[in-house]
């Protein structure tokens, strides 16, 4: 199957075509309100050789992450799906770095961190063994953690690692998601279901804002 990958996450973006789990051609772009997402595909399209009626999936990172990146993405994703019926599929950012570490070739229980802001972070933990299972296995769900609870989190890890800064303010490594490993997830994900739901964006915290009043106007 040839897939489509894209990722908007983190600082560091990525496109790619894949032909089942092998990457065929990726670029990276900077992050920014104006990433060049459709350009970026044509140019991969080019240097494959393919028209964009060859691509048969399309995988994305859900987050959490860049809201503007990942919003970016799943647009792309969803507007090809209306204008060509393509199946899309979305992981989440944790599973995809969780995934390039295991790649990477690091091995044992890695904590990942991603920036949620207000001083807090989210904290996936995964057990990285390729002997037993071929991508890293979950310990503990996604969850929103101050600072002091990663610290006792970290104390069991054997790798600390994430897609922005967080993961090095603790002595960690900076590890965004790679095309590669994003394909591989949508490979071994099988078929996508017809009735499958739209994407959402992956936030843990409830959105509320308040309704600025209409502006005053003084006589």
């Amino acid at each position: 199957m040839m897939t489509l990958t894209l990722d908007g996450s983190a600082a560091v973006r990525t496109v790619a075509l894949a032909r089942g789990g092998e990457v065929l051609a990726s670029t990276i772009l900077a992050g920014g309100r104006s990433t060049p997402w459709f350009r970026s595909i044509d140019e991969l399209l080019q240097q494959a050789g393919l028209e964009r009626t060859a691509i048969q999936r399309l995988a994305v990172t859900l987050g959490p992450g860049s809201y503007t990146g990942i919003r970016g993405t799943l647009a792309v994703a969803q507007g090809w799906q209306l204008a060509r019926g393509t199946d899309v599929i979305g992981f989440g950012t944790a599973e995809a770095c969780a995934l390039t570490a295991l790649e990477t070739g690091w091995r044992g229980r890695l904590v990942l961190l991603i920036d949620a802001q207000r001083g807090e972070y989210y904290v996936s933990e995964f057990d990285l063994d390729p002997g037993r299972h071929p991508v890293p296995q979950p310990l503990q769900p996604l969850r929103i953690a101050s600072r002091v609870e990663v610290e006792a989190v970290l104390t069991s890890a054997v790798h600390c690692a994430g897609p922005d800064d967080a993961a090095r303010s603790f002595g960690g490594t900076t590890l965004p998601p790679a095309a590669s490993a994003l394909a591989k997830l949508a490979h071994l994900h099988g078929p996508v279901a017809t009735n499958r739901p739209h994407l959402e964006p992956i936030y843990l915290r409830a959105t509320t804002f308040v309704k600025a009043p209409p502006s005053r106007v003084v006589p």
